[in-house]
């Protein structure tokens, strides 16, 4: 599941706390001061070292108790929305391994070619239909102009041919071997096949998102990864973009209706330790917003005894 470099992070730190709570122990060092006084505590020591021995294994189960639970807690920060019934998670990990309904963002066209098409077999769209749709492009296209019926939409000429272009934020949902996925129009191709989009086009598109999951979806878990910051190359911080959906589905779940029970937010581990991403900050920004924004939402209370 880690990377070297995470694994050798996680063990460098291991080293150090069990060192330390050898070196801090100071056992041996204790029994060499005893000796001085006591010529008997060598000899006690020398028949008891089975003592040495339950000690050193104390401090390696100390080591990786710790180390277990920083590593949780550098991959996975949750938050509940009171008053909501929901919560969200930011964690790292594979999106293809998370339980829940995904959300995959797409170009407006819907396209779904792959190589030599406009959709690459490492972006989402393209590992999602290696894996559930066996690399048939043609196959999920159809499922999603089933779903996308009655949309409204143009028709451009795209790439030498003319294909349907649907408005940013449009929402196509498909079903794949038992798996619900929400495609979400967040990035446009040009005629040379390239996407490209713009923060302001991903906060509208989210907005939609969230209205067409509230009123076509069912109450469960979501999972969405860092929309926008690769396919769609927006030039902004993997922080950052976590902000924004966390940012819009706080406004939306604290406005509507209930969107989901858990909103998880998936970081690749790649993204994790290429840009550095800080999920405790993350995590603190995340609990003063909820609890702001449910501050602002919440109606007054009357006074106890007093009729409103």
């Amino acid at each position: 599941m880690f990377t070297k470099n995470l694994r050798r992070s996680m063990l460098a730190e291991g080293a150090k706390i069990f060192l330390a709570v050898c070196a801090g122990g100071g056992l041996w060092g204790l029994v060499e001061v005893l000796a001085f006084f006591f010529p008997d505590a060598m000899k006690w020591a020398q028949n008891n070292w089975w003592a040495f021995l339950a000690y050193a294994g104390t401090a390696l189960l100390i080591t990786i108790v710790f180390v277990w639970v920083k590593s949780n807690a550098m991959l996975s920060v949750r938050e509940s929305l009171e008053a909501r019934d929901c919560s969200i998670e930011i964690q790292v990990g594979d999106i293809f391994k998370m339980k829940g309904e995904f959300i995959i963002g797409t170009n407006t066209d819907f396209a779904t070619d792959m190589s030599p098409g406009p959709i690459s077999e490492d972006s989402l769209q393209g590992q999602f239909t290696t894996k559930y749709y066996a690399g048939k492009g043609q196959h999920l296209y159809q499922d999603l102009e089933e779903s996308l019926a009655g949309e409204k939409h143009t028709l451009v000429e795209n790439t030498h041919r003319q294909t349907k272009r649907y408005a940013f934020g449009t929402v196509a949902k498909v079903s794949a071997r038992d798996q619900n996925v929400y495609f979400v129009a967040i990035d446009e191709l040009n005629k040379q096949g390239v996407a490209t989009s713009s923060l302001e086009q991903v906060r509208e598109s989210l907005k939609k998102l969230w209205r067409y999951i509230g009123d076509h979806g069912e109450v469960g878990d979501l999972v969405i990864p860092i929309v926008g910051t690769k396919g769609a190359k927006i030039q902004v911080q993997r922080e950052v973009m976590i902000i924004e959906i966390i940012n819009s589905f706080i406004n939306a779940t604290y406005s509507g209706k209930n969107i989901c029970e858990n909103l998880k937010i998936v970081v690749y581990e790649e993204d994790y330790q290429n840009h550095n991403i800080d999920l405790e900050e993350v995590r603190n920004y995340l609990h003063i917003h909820a609890t702001q924004k449910r501050w602002q939402v919440e109606e007054p209370k009357a006074p106890v005894g007093e009729s409103i």
